[in-house]
């Protein structure tokens, strides 16, 4: 399956889509791919990305009863609350690197397992 999502992910017809939609030019860029397991007492500051990251994309997993509370949230440029993300299995957001692309997870305590998958591409100053 991950086989599967890297041939997606590099597959030139879509990073050549991806550039002329958010003007950011991911061929440049490598893949990297996240698998990501949150459970317990969770939080996630609310942050940018470092700049080194191109296109991201959060693609929810979860099908726990809870997890419809689980999506990522969204601040404004004060760090004020904007809006959450819807989480349902199978779906996600896309964004870019940015100065006012304030995300994170508020505090709480995850009954199941919060799965994600992280696929960014990153420039070759990525650490």
């Amino acid at each position: 399956m991950l086989k599967n999502i890297v041939n997606v992910f590099n597959n030139p017809y879509l990073t050549s889509e991806l550039e002329s939609i958010l003007n950011v030019d991911a061929r440049k860029g490598k893949l990297r791919i996240e698998y990501t397991l949150d459970t317990g007492h969770f939080w996630l500051e609310p942050h940018v990305d470092m700049p080194e990251k191109l296109p991201s994309f959060l693609i929810y997993l979860s099908k726990d009863a809870d997890s419809y509370k689980w999506g990522t949230v969204l601040d404004d440029k004060d760090k004020h609350y904007v809006g959450q993300a819807p989480y349902k299995s199978n779906t996600g957001l896309m964004f870019c690197a940015g100065k006012n692309t304030w995300h994170g997870f508020r505090e709480q305590n995850i009954r199941g397992v919060r799965k994600n998958l992280s696929i960014n591409y990153v420039t070759k100053d990525w650490r």
